[in-house]
Order: structure tokens, then sequence, then C-alpha cells
């Protein structure tokens, strides 16, 4: 019996989105939450636009994970507001959701027609008491964003490349996400392709060879390179090879995001080599190639299992510096590129 596909939400989580801020009508608290933090954080500040409160210090609180605070969140958001209609607070990452706390569900009640609770989370655990009864709650709207469809895809990568009357051959999308393979997200594409529309923005076409010259992998190879001057101690070497890349002219959100996918490799091969792993085991374990696994072996020997968890946290923090507008993605990959070698 052939298993039933499972329907990607994103794009119903997204008209519900657009359909509350046409009628006006929004819900008492938002969950915002999965794998695509680029729409998570688009529908938060569309969200934020409808409500008048986007750049709002007044009408607009902002808790992270290290601020949050239920009691300061209530006594807010079940005020009534005073400089505009709406009061609003906007949660990131609490982890309130991976818990059987089920005081969301109740302060609720209490929370005005006119105030919105917006909570937007990378990991929620869908077997927890918090995430069920907000999920069943009438005042709540508990919306999934994963990573759209292939078409769905396809037809943003058009539109992203065709500004400005830049034509588009029909093969191009396709391309462009096999260029980038499994680990593509949407911020990652839209950077690629404002890259591949300035490459290609004067003579107006994009064709087949521009997305194999601008969206290949082979940065890859340098990011390892990087890594490994990192691993030993060299912060000038590091960055000299980050700027290299910057002339290449590779993303440094992307540039974060092969760091951390390095790391990863690094803690999984780390751990590997404590399980008694060889270098074909580790290769076949983590679909790299034997070479590949005999190199990330010897970077990880350096480290120690607790410093490469760090490693991989200060890659996490990073990315959420971008995205919630702290730094810079310049600044970003560079700031973490120093922590890396200094282990600060």
């Amino acid at each position: 019996m052939a298993t039933k596909k499972t329907e990607n939400p994103t794009n119903n989580s997204i008209k519900t989105v657009r359909e509350h801020i046409s009628t006006g009508e929004f819900s008492k608290v938002y969950l915002l939450y999965g794998e695509e933090e680029y729409l998570i954080t688009q529908m938060r500040d569309e969200l934020l636009d409808a409500l008048g409160v986007k750049d709002s210090e007044e009408s607009c609180q902002k808790f992270t994970s290290e601020k949050y605070n239920l009691n300061e969140i209530r006594d807010f958001v079940t005020s009534f507001p005073f400089f505009a209609e709406h009061n609003v607070v906007v949660v990131q990452d609490s982890g309130h959701f991976k818990t059987s706390d089920d005081s969301i569900t109740e302060l609720i009640q209490s929370i005005p027609d006119s105030n919105v609770l917006i909570f937007c989370e990378t990991s929620v655990d869908r077997t927890k008491k918090a995430f069920k009864h907000l999920s069943t709650h009438p005042g709540a709207s508990v919306l999934e964003f994963q990573l759209p469809d292939r078409e769905t895809l396809k037809k943003w990568i058009g539109v992203l490349l065709s500004r400005g009357g830049v034509k588009v051959r029909v093969t191009v999308p396709d391309r462009v996400l096999d260029a980038l393979g499994e680990d593509v997200n949407m911020l990652l594409l839209e950077n690629e392709m404002n890259k591949l529309h300035d490459y290609c923005f004067t003579k107006k076409v994009v064709l087949d060879e521009d997305v194999d010259l601008m969206c290949t992998n082979s940065v890859e190879d340098k990011i390892f390179k990087m890594c490994s001057l990192i691993s030993q101690k060299k912060p000038a070497d590091a960055l000299v090879m980050y700027n290299d890349l910057l002339k290449l002219k590779a993303n440094p959100y992307n540039i974060i995001r092969l760091i951390t996918r390095q790391y990863n490799l690094l803690l999984a091969a780390k751990q590997l080599m404590a399980e008694g792993q060889k270098a074909n085991g580790i290769a076949s374990q983590l679909k790299i190639r034997d070479f590949a696994a005999r190199e990330l072996m010897a970077i990880a020997g350096s480290y120690t299992n607790r410093e490469l968890i760090q490693c991989t946290d200060m890659c996490h923090e990073a990315t959420n510096m971008i995205l919630n507008g702290v730094m810079t993605q310049g600044n970003a990959a560079e700031y973490l590129i120093v922590k890396l070698v200094t282990g600060m």
C-alpha cells in the first residue's frame, strides 16, 4: 500500500496570515514555527506592519530566549494600548513549545482583542501540552513554515531573476536548485539570486552557464580550508581566506551556513571516531568521500567534543543575529570567525 504524501503546510500558513491582515481580524496568539526561518521572519514582519507597530518601541515589546519572562509578557500583552491601536509582543525562540507548560492558553483569555502575542520558534515538540493545547485553541493560530515545494521555489526564482526586464531561460530555476543542493533555504536562495541577477543585469538574460559560474558549490573547498585554519588558531589567515571568498562574491550568509555545516560534520566525525569508526565507516555514515573523511578526522582531532558543540552553538548564534537584525551578514560572519578562533 502506497504511503500518503504529507502536504506541505506552508502555502496555507501564508494564506492564513494574509487573510487576517486583509480582514483586520487577528488572532490573539500566533505561533509561527518550522524550518524555514526566512518565511517565519517575513510573516512576522507583515503582521507587525499590518498592526502598525513594526518600528514602535512603545507598542511592540520583543523577547529572546535569554530574556523570556512570561510575567513581563503577561503584564504588557494584557494592558490596553496607549500609544497605538495595538500592544504586540514578539517572542523569538523561547523554547516554550517544547514543554508541558500550558500557561499560554490560560493567558489568552486575559488578552484584549486589540493585542497580539507572536511566537517565532524554529523548534517545537508537537507531543507536549503547550503545543497541543495552543493548536486547538480558537484564539490562536498555529502555523508551520517548511521550505516550499520545488515548483513554488522555481516560480520564486523566476520572479527574483526577472526583475528589471531580465529574461530567464526556462531551464535556469531547475539548474539553480540542482547547483545549490539539498541544504538550500530561502534566505540562501534570495542571496544567490540577487548575486546572479546583478551579474546578468547588463546583458538582460540569465542562461544555464551563468548559473554554473555563479551558483556552484566550489566555495565549499575554501570553507574547508578556512575551518582548518581556524582549528590551527590562525585568525589572520582565516580572515584572509574569508576576504578571498568575498572577492569571489560568496555571500556572507552562505559562508556562515557552510561553516555551520562543516562544524556539524566535524562534531559527527568526532563522535564516530569515539565509537571506533575508521575513515571508510565515517565516510559511509556521513555520505562523503574517504579522503574528505580523513581530512575531517584530522581537524576533529584538534578539538574536544565539548569544544565542537560550542562551535556549532556559535554558528547558530551568528545566524540568529542576522535573522533578528542584530548584525549585518558581513559583520556576523567576521564575528563568527573571530569567536571560533579565540574560543570566546
